[in-house]
């Protein structure tokens, strides 16, 4: 099976994995020192069990928007045709939307 097509990130596109990849650090780091703290007071309670899985959906999301970014959001409709076969373009047009689909339903 020939490997999926990518897009390198260029402008919006690599701005949109940065901020995607700092905010998502800061949330594990911020959870993580949270539950931490709240473990060694041992006062770890209901809302910190639903803060860990958020951060879950919240990690989640950042991963499908991180492929997403490759797949070709954040580039606009030229950039799918340039370099790439009209399979590979259509291929990226649809992992792009599957992976479109995929944060939608994690953010929510």
């Amino acid at each position: 099976m020939a490997p999926l097509p990518i897009i390198q990130p260029t402008d919006i596109a690599t701005a949109t994995l940065a901020v995607t990849v700092v905010l998502g650090a800061i949330s594990i780091n911020t959870v993580s020192l949270h539950i931490y703290v709240r473990t060694s007071n041992k006062a770890l309670g209901l809302d910190d069990y639903l803060m860990a899985i958020g951060l879950l959906f919240s990690v989640a999301c950042c991963v499908f928007t991180s492929m997403d970014v490759y797949s070709g959001l954040g580039h606009r409709d030229a950039a799918f045709k340039t370099g790439f076969s009209s399979n590979d373009s259509y291929v990226l047009t649809v992992n792009a939307a599957r992976w479109l689909v995929f944060f939608q339903i994690t953010y929510a």
